[in-house]
């Protein structure tokens, strides 16, 4: 079921409307095996959970579910990162926290697949976002797994940290992702202000996740 939901995020993530027709024409037959061409085949009671599987990502039905993507230089960044996720965590809804130094980006797409909202966090680098960061939302806006999702931005800076904001909600928008007005974000080292914020803006994505997650 991983490699299923990882596939689909990858490759299908643009194109629900595709499934959802499979799933019509699916209803009618008798399935006895699903054999796909890239992957497990599926058979007996397996066949079920896959179609209730298929036909979420199809319908949009995301979980209750908040992935937080980030990149940090000294930690700062990081720190704000756990701090948003305990916040969710308060609420009740699912939360995943992702490095972007240590995820490649068909996992990004993985943990992005099923999610109800989302979080971008990036310090300044030369007045923009970290590559990475930049890379992670240009690849879900190809695959479209951020349209119509509710996102907040955060992070660090030195000396210029406008631009970097501003670009970040520019990269979003043209993902039709609807962004936060709040914009965490602070110079060099979070403080406990900080990471107080940055706790209740993880409440807010938390309790948004679940009034759309199901």
């Amino acid at each position: 079921m991983h490699l299923m939901k990882e596939y689909n995020a990858n490759i299908l993530g643009h194109l629900p409307v595709l499934l959802k027709n499979a799933l019509a024409q699916a209803s009618k037959l008798d399935i006895k095996y699903i054999l796909t061409a890239h992957g497990v085949g599926w058979r007996g009671e397996t066949i079920a959970p896959l179609l209730e599987e298929y036909s979420r990502f199809a319908n949009q039905n995301y979980r209750k579910k908040v992935t937080i993507m980030f990149d940090s230089m000294y930690g700062s960044t990081a720190r704000a990162a756990i701090a948003m996720s305990e916040g969710v965590k308060s609420t009740g809804a699912m939360v995943e926290v992702v490095d972007l130094k240590a995820c490649s980006l068909t996992a990004v797409a993985l943990h992005m697949y099923d999610s109800a909202c989302f979080a971008f966090g990036s310090p300044a680098l030369n007045s923009t976002m970290m590559p990475l960061v930049e890379s992670a939302i240009g690849y879900c806006r190809g695959l479209k797994l951020l349209a119509g999702k509710t996102g907040v931005i955060f992070g660090a800076y030195g000396w210029a940290g406008a631009p970097t904001i501003n670009d970040m909600t520019e990269a979003l928008k043209k993902c039709n992702a609807n962004v936060d007005e709040v914009k965490l974000q602070w110079k060099l080292q979070v403080n406990d202000e900080v990471l107080a914020k940055s706790y209740e803006q993880g409440v807010k994505l938390g309790m948004k996740a679940l009034e759309v997650g199901k």
